[in-house]
């Protein structure tokens, strides 16, 4: 496995401009696209050469998504290219799904700059710059339309590529080979990037570069792919096309992912699902199986949505920061990012549900006893994630007076939980039912049965997904897995004049909020049990621990107008619990060798409880985590391309647990 990058910066290209308004990369010493005409050139070398139109046309009755790969993404010119043939082409497959490498992007100035070359493609560049964010190496997914998702994958791109893991026939069926020239950047055509592009490849998948040099195609070839000599553009006397056969694709992961990690192949689709737990998590998981086409009743024992640790008013979006650039480290950045451009395209009209205001937050709350230090959040986050701040910038920010430096993510901010589930659950292909609370579930010839005790109702459903917290462990299914409950509960009070100026979210020792509906909330005790019985003393802690913010009396009334008690689920290495649920026996059975030798190298698959999935373990990061984990649980309910690397799948697979005490060898 290859070595972890140092970092999760990205370097943004560096650009000069021709006397035609062309872009240069200084670095390369190339242009971005052919001073004959950068458009033309796309259609020719790219979506006439891979035969889009016609290929759309015979795939019509499809459900999978058509998909396209790009390496170097660049301006953004063959995205545009595609999104102008997708909309002119009457007979094509339900979705496009366009995924793109980039080692160094445009900034978003430079893109506009470029785009005024084709004004007439204007409204194809805007989908693109909506979300257009070049500043970490992890995947950023927009979804572009309801039928149209872009991935863009910033980052070395072979690196990059050894990441990715797509689903048996879900892979890649036509690449765009689109960086600058072999002679200039060899890394980008190596023989080993060559075969990265065939394992990802779907059978009959097709590839075409601008390129006919010699050792290009002898790496194409060497991957596996048949390449043709073609006519290139403009006068140029050749490029490559290839196509590629894999009738009989072996599903075995690359190194990057535990084979034990691996979903079942061959699973058949699903049409329903059946989500228990109607909080964050299962909300969330709902809305994205129902924008992908699944009919979804969400099912809890709670008389409404947002009613357990998911009900707290005012919810803080902000991403858990590391030291280096971890598996873990990308994945919560990834999950930060998703988040905050899913609310603000979930938002709409309802003004009330997502409010980017930034978060503040003191680097001792995160851990108190090794603070993150700035020289080690300017190594691995860009000030587009977060800023090292003192308190006078922090009091600019905050409107109020605070004591010490703090870090500030600018693209942070709160939701309103309740608004939020509202908006997820009035999906028209999801259903609700609350005050009913499912006690068994057990597989049935291809199908799930869920039960009430002492009761009739037998729901019936393809799948189903555990989101109820640390009540996710109640199903004999379940019952391995080390969830655990803890104990918060928060403070609302009533806001003031002074307080009213509070123009941020301020986190350390206890958060506060600006003011909602004129009242602030106050977040949030913790403690290690179960009881949701009001604790006047956590009340006066929340209130101790906000005023120690401050340098300024805020004049707040002293006491507590209500407080919100509830049970956050945390994993006992407090990481997420997202994927499918693990047979346990069987697991155990399949990998008992590694009770005897923890390094037993055992290539067998995992087992799992096929059709049965589980969110839960989010804990305090569940605003960040619920949404990227949804979209991940819905592509593989679908058998899509996930946005997870490898090693994230691996790293937050309910299956670790059981693999972990096996190596433990007791």
């Amino acid at each position: 496995m290859d070595k972890a990058p140092s970092t999760l910066r990205i370097e943004l290209a560096k650009i000069e401009w021709d006397i035609n308004n062309s872009p240069r990369a200084k670095d390369f010493g190339d242009v971005y696209f052919s001073a004959s005409g950068g458009e033309s050139e796309a259609e020719h070398v790219f979506l006439s050469a891979n035969n889009l139109a016609t290929r759309w046309a015979s795939l019509k009755h499809n459900n999978k998504p058509f998909t396209i790969g790009e390496i170097g993404f660049g301006s953004g010119l063959n995205f545009a290219k595609t999104l102008q043939l997708w909309e002119a082409t009457k007979d094509k497959p339900e979705k496009l799904h366009y995924i793109a490498f980039e080692k160094h992007p445009l900034a978003a100035e430079d893109m506009v700059r470029a785009h005024s070359n084709w004004p007439h493609l204007q409204t194809y560049f805007d989908l693109l710059l909506a979300n257009y964010c070049p500043f970490s190496a992890v995947c950023y997914r927009l979804a572009i339309t309801q039928h149209i998702t872009l991935d863009i994958h910033f980052g070395d791109a072979l690196s990059r590529l050894k990441t990715v893991y797509l689903p048996v026939n879900a892979g890649v069926d036509c690449w765009f080979l689109d960086g600058f020239s072999p002679r200039l950047n060899t890394e980008l055509w190596s023989e080993e990037l060559c075969l990265e592009l065939a394992r990802l490849s779907e059978n009959n998948g097709t590839l075409s570069t601008y390129s006919a040099a010699g050792w290009v195609r002898s790496n194409l070839t060497n991957a596996g792919f048949e390449v043709t000599k073609t006519a290139g553009f403009a006068g140029k006397r050749h490029m490559l096309i290839a196509n590629i056969k894999k009738p009989n694709a072996s599903p075995t992961p690359p190194s990057g992912m535990a084979t034990w990690a691996q979903s079942p192949s061959g699973q058949k689709p699903a049409k329903s699902a059946l989500v228990i737990g109607g909080g964050l998590a299962g909300s969330s998981v709902a809305y994205a199986l129902a924008a992908k086409g699944l009919q979804v009743q969400v099912v809890d024992s709670n008389p409404t949505p947002a009613y357990g640790a998911s009900g707290i008013a005012q919810l803080a979006l902000r991403p858990r920061l590391y030291k280096d650039a971890s598996t873990l480290a990308e994945f919560y950045l990834q999950a930060f990012l998703f988040a905050g451009d899913h609310y603000c395209r979930l938002q709409g009209s309802n003004n009330s549900l997502w409010h980017q205001c930034g978060v503040l937050q003191n680097p001792l709350a995160q851990n108190k006893k090794f603070p993150l230090a700035t020289e080690q959040l300017n190594l691995n986050y860009g000030e587009e994630i977060v800023q090292s701040i003192d308190s006078e910038q922090a009091l600019a920010l905050a409107k109020l007076a605070l004591i010490g430096d703090y870090m500030y993510f600018k693209k942070g901010g709160w939701v309103d939980s309740q608004a939020l589930c509202n908006a997820y659950l009035c999906h028209p292909n999801i259903t609700t039912r609350f005050g009913f609370k499912i006690d068994s579930i057990e597989a049935n010839d291809g199908h799930w049965l869920s039960r009430q005790v002492n009761s009739s109702t037998v729901l019936a459903s393809d799948v189903v997904i555990l989101a109820n917290g640390i009540h996710a462990k109640d199903f004999s299914q379940t019952k391995t897995l080390p969830l655990e409950a803890v104990r918060g509960q928060a403070t609302y009070i009533e806001a003031n004049p002074k307080s009213e100026k509070l123009g941020a979210v301020v986190m350390g020792e206890r958060s506060i909020f600006p003011s909602f509906n004129h009242h602030h909330t106050v977040s949030a005790s913790y403690r290690r049990d179960s009881s949701i019985a009001h604790s006047s003393q956590d009340d006066e802690e929340n209130l101790a621990g906000m005023a120690n913010l401050f340098s300024e009396t805020l004049a707040i009334n002293s006491s507590a107008v209500s407080s919100k008690i509830a049970l956050r689920c945390n994993s006992k290495d407090f990481l997420p619990v997202i994927g499918m649920v693990a047979d346990a026996e069987k697991m155990q059975t399949e990998f008992a060798e590694l009770k005897r030798n923890a390094h037993a190298a055992i290539t067998g698959d995992g087992h799992y409880h096929e059709g049965l999935y589980i969110t839960a373990g989010h804990g305090s990061n569940g605003v960040a985590s619920c949404p990227l984990a949804a979209e991940h649980i819905a592509c593989m309910v679908t058998n899509q391309a996930s946005t997870l690397s490898q090693d994230m799948i691996s790293q937050l697979s309910p299956a670790r647990f059981l693999i972990r005490e096996l190596k433990k060898q007791v």
